[in-house]
Formats: C-alpha cells, sequence, structure tokens
C-alpha cells in the first residue's frame, strides 16, 4: 500500500517520523510527503529525502509573499530533490510552471476539479512537457456535470493521474461512503481508468475531520463495491511515482526570509472544521503524543485522544 498524498510540516502536519509512525500502523510500505500550504518546513521534508530513501518520495510548496520569493523558494526546492511541487491557485505562476517543467519533475494540482481555465493550463503544460506528469490530490465532487471540456480532456491525459484524498471534506452530505460522490468517481474511472487513479490519506488532515485512515483506505472498496483496487491502493503509485528513479538531492542555503515571513498565528480547525480552533504550537504536541497513544491503539480516534486529555487536565 502506498499513500501518494500525505502531509508533513511542523508545527502544523507534524514531522516525517510520525508519518512515517502512523503509516506503518496501517500496512502502508511507502509515502510521498507533501509539504502544506503555508507551512515552509522545507528541512523536513529535505532532511526527509536524504534520511528514507526509497521509503519516501518529497513534494513542496512555492512559498512566498511576492512571485520573486515563490519563484526562489521552488528553485530551492528543486534543487533539493523534490519530485514535484504542490500549485494552487496563484502559485500558477508562468515562471514556475516552466521551472518545473524544464527540470523535468511534475505537478501536485490543487482545484483542478472546477475546470475551466485552470484545467487548460495543466494540460497545455503536459502537451509542452512530454515528461511531466500531473498528480491531482482532492479530486473528488459531488457535481459530476463539471466534467466536460478541458477537464474531461485532462483526465483523459495518460500523464494525468486522480489522487482521492480527503475522502469525507469535498461537499458530500452524505455520510460514509459518501453516496453522493459515486457519480463523480465512475465518471473519473471511466475516463481515466483504474491504472490511474491513487488513493492520498492527507493525514493529519483527516484527524481534524475525525476520520480514520483505515476508513479512508476502505471507502472506495465500501463506495463501489470493488475488490479490484489493487492499483488504486498502491500499484499505479509504485509504477508511475515509485520506480522512476528519484531526482538528485544537491545541497542547498534556505534564505532566512522563509522563517521571517511565516505566520505561525494560523489555527487548526480540528472536529470537522469547525468549534474547536487549536493553536498552532499546541496542536503539534497534541499530534505528538497522539501518534504515541496510536501504537497502543490503532482504532483511537483524534477527537476521542483529546477529550480523554481534557478530562485529566480537570480532574
Amino acid at each position: 500500500m502506498i499513500d501518494a498524498y500525505c502531509h508533513v510540516g511542523l508545527p502544523r502536519f507534524g514531522t516525517a517520523e510520525e508519518a512515517l509512525a502512523v503509516a506503518g500502523l496501517y500496512d502502508i510500505q511507502k509515502s510521498v510527503l507533501v509539504l502544506g500550504p503555508m507551512v515552509p518546513d522545507f528541512e523536513t521534508v529535505i532532511q526527509a529525502m536524504q534520511k528514507y530513501g526509497d521509503r519516501i518520495r518529497g513534494v513542496g510548496i512555492p512559498f512566498g509573499e511576492t512571485q520573486e520569493q515563490q519563484i526562489e523558494s521552488t528553485e530551492i526546492l528543486l534543487r533539493a530533490g523534490v519530485i514535484a511541487m504542490r500549485l494552487q491557485g496563484n502559485e500558477l505562476l508562468p515562471e514556475i510552471l516552466s521551472q518545473i517543467g524544464e527540470s523535468g519533475r511534475w505537478i501536485y494540482a490543487i482545484g483542478l476539479r472546477g475546470g475551466g481555465r485552470i484545467a487548460q493550463t495543466h494540460l497545455d503544460w503536459l502537451e509542452k512537457y512530454p515528461n511531466g506528469k500531473i498528480m491531482a490530490p482532492h479530486f473528488l465532487s459531488p457535481d459530476a456535470s463539471k466534467i466536460d471540456g478541458a477537464l474531461e480532456e485532462l483526465i483523459r491525459h495518460p500523464r494525468f493521474f486522480p489522487i482521492f484524498s480527503r475522502h469525507g471534506g469535498l461537499g458530500s452530505q452524505e455520510p460514509y461512503p459518501h453516496i453522493d460522490l459515486k457519480p463523480w468517481v465512475e465518471r473519473i474511472v471511466e475516463l481515466s481508468g483504474y491504472d490511474h487513479i491513487m488513493w492520498g490519506s492527507e493525514c493529519p488532515v483527516l484527524y481534524w475531520r475525525n476520520e480514520t485512515i483505515p476508513s479512508c483506505q476502505n471507502w472506495l472498496s465500501d463506495l463501489l463495491g470493488s475488490e479490484n483496487l489493487k492499483g488504486f491502493l498502491g500499484e499505479n503509485a509504485q509504477r508511475e511515482i515509485f520506480d522512476v528513479p528519484p531526482p538528485q538531492n544537491k545541497s542547498v542555503t534556505l534564505p532566512n526570509w522563509i522563517d521571517e515571513i511565516f505566520d505561525r498565528t494560523r489555527t487548526i480547525p480540528a472536529f470537522d472544521y469547525g468549534g474547536l480552533e487549536l493553536p498552532m504550537d499546541v496542536y503539534e504536541k497534541l499530534h505528538r503524543k497522539y501518534v504515541e497513544q496510536l501504537q497502543n491503539d490503532a482504532t483511537k480516534t483524534f477527537a476521542g485522544f483529546v477529550i480523554e486529555v481534557l478530562k485529566k487536565a480537570i480532574r
């Protein structure tokens, strides 16, 4: 089993060691570790690529307040050996798209499910760079009518790979297994085939929705009633990501401005994106303890763990 979309980065998303410890509990042999939006913990992903070899691949983000900073951070991470850059919104700069394509790396594309101009931009990029690939996390929607035009053409492309992640957090109005996502999923499978779709946990963000990794692992089987999901759960990611030799890790120097503009005041929207907002430094400690608790009870939810902590605190 391979997790094609797992977040890392302190203090919001945890360490590589925590991510791999959780993976080991659920029969996940390899993981793609992706820096989260606006969390520029470059050192975590760079050190993980150097330390864990074939067990992980790293994906960066074009962090920065200005276009010049985004371009500079992209260059740093490409030199450091990431396989791809996670791009969304105003990060889709022509200079960054060129950097990625000319270096032979890939795009982890966010926000494609709405189609339109953004889908055409990515389709044009694939045509310009014949060695490029696009993996699309969070590629789920309850509205299959959006699959037309450039988006439909993109899904059909042989170097486009949908990643079904954030299984319960993309507009579904139904309880698990989110039956209102089924028309979308069936259309994606029809267009791209079972040999292109990939699974991503979005760990640790799934904990904020009080989901568990086993429920996410079993989600597509429960939704479609299909047992033929070896490609989805790992074989496709092995072939397209891990069978490709990783880029060379080159020494890089991180500029001071990365740490200086990192906004650590953001909060964690725990418990289904509503109610409790946890400061990042508090969440960092809770997440570390939660991972330790999972070693003893892999079925424990994050909400259940936090309730235990609160009960002990008020005794």
